[in-house]
């Protein structure tokens, strides 16, 4: 549930493609209304991936492999010829680089940190990472997923252009209690300014819940400013530096199905377990939805 308040945080018109907007002249929670793209497929079964993942998923192993190519180097492998394996992938036209995934399971902000924290432990730009021989696996891996809270770090890797751990970790301020915040800042705002952005939303012709507050708050906690990401979109990290360069591991988040009968709490609905799982992802020009089977 904590991934749907994350996207909520991430601007709601992802029909628009607005992308990434880091203007603040026109920053708003409220909605648009725009045309429903034709001929559009939202919802997929997986058998296969799409044109537009395949095709980055050919350009990321060309950067995946000289990053394999280090994280090898450092583990000092006996009676492994690390040079004729990496060669050899190369050989085939990169088609044989390992596809690797790292998923971070829910649990709320305990989740959200451990998983960061395996994130900060592969990767090669932190010098302890290396030293321990475990850093770079981090730039080898095709897909970081997240679901709830481990969305978390999943949205804000992505959201601040795959800067390394550390220093996405210096702008989420994990010290503060954006709670109980009593003035307006890049790291928190005020409950009054939240409720603010809700009534731009309600004002605009769209009902507001309990998920809308929840997903500005924590949008404060871990997707990028201005203003806790408000107007930025998930189809928008495509046009991150990172993602188009393909040194990003492709962001996906797990989202459950929610169907008539759900149990709710406060207004906000429960999915019945086993029900069908949704994996959102971020690529190209459209937002990508495939639809999984528990």
């Amino acid at each position: 549930m904590l991934s749907i308040f994350l996207l909520i945080a991430l601007g709601t018109a992802f029909a628009a493609d607005t992308g990434a907007s880091n203007s603040t002249s026109s920053l708003t929670y409220a909605p648009t209304i725009v045309p429903c793209p034709k001929h559009e497929k939202w919802i997929r079964p997986p058998h296969g991936l799409s044109n537009g993942e395949s095709e980055w998923l050919r350009n990321h192993k060309r950067v995946a492999h000289d990053a394999l190519c280090g994280y090898l180097d450092r583990l000092c492998l006996e009676n492994f010829d690390v040079s004729k394996y990496t060669n050899a992938l190369k050989s085939s036209d990169y088609a044989h680089v390992p596809t690797i995934g790292y998923a971070i399971s829910g649990g709320g902000t305990a989740s959200a940190y451990t998983g960061t924290g395996g994130l900060r432990a592969f990767d090669s730009r932190i010098p302890g990472a290396n030293e321990q021989r475990v850093g770079g696996l981090l730039q080898v891996m095709t897909y970081m997923s997240g679901l709830s809270g481990g969305a978390w770090p999943t949205v804000g890797l992505a959201t601040y252009d795959f800067l390394d751990a550390d220093e996405v970790l210096n702008y989420w301020q994990p010290e503060l209690n954006r709670e109980n915040a009593t003035v307006n800042s890049e790291y928190a705002t005020t409950t009054e300014s939240m409720i603010g952005d809700l009534a731009a939303k309600f004002e605009a012709g769209f009902n507001i819940t309990a998920a809308d507050f929840f997903g500005r708050l924590w949008g404060y906690d871990f997707v990028a400013p201005p203003q806790a990401g408000l107007n930025q979109t998930w189809s928008g990290i495509k046009q991150m530096p990172a993602f188009q360069n393909f040194t990003m591991p492709m962001p996906i988040v797990e989202m459950c199905q929610l169907i008539d009968g759900n149990f709710e709490y406060y207004g906000l609905e429960v999915p019945y377990p086993n029900k069908t799982f949704v994996s959102i992802a971020s690529f190209r020009s459209k937002l990508s939805l495939t639809k999984q089977l528990s």
